[in-house]
């Protein structure tokens, strides 16, 4: 059985769990070190978004005037 539970590893070594985690018998575990504080990742989620964006959104994208965002949608129920 594979199970994934979030943890912090401190300077000494010592492995934090940040979430309790029962289990019926002792258990070996793997740890992988995630080597980015939470700025780097934000940074690179930041990245992706944008880079997907422009992939997205294209100089030969058309412009659509505000009238025609607000097409009224024949499948819609209203409630």
């Amino acid at each position: 059985m594979l199970t994934q539970i979030e943890a912090e590893v401190e300077v000494n070594g010592k492995v934090v769990l940040l979430e309790p985690v029962r289990l019926e018998k002792k258990s070996r575990a793997i740890v992988t070190i995630i080597d980015f504080d939470e700025a780097d990742e934000r940074r690179e989620w930041l990245g992706y978004s944008a880079a997907n964006l422009d992939r997205a959104y294209s100089d030969d994208e058309p412009d659509y005037t505000l009238t025609a965002l607000k097409e009224i949608n024949p499948d819609y129920e209203r409630r």
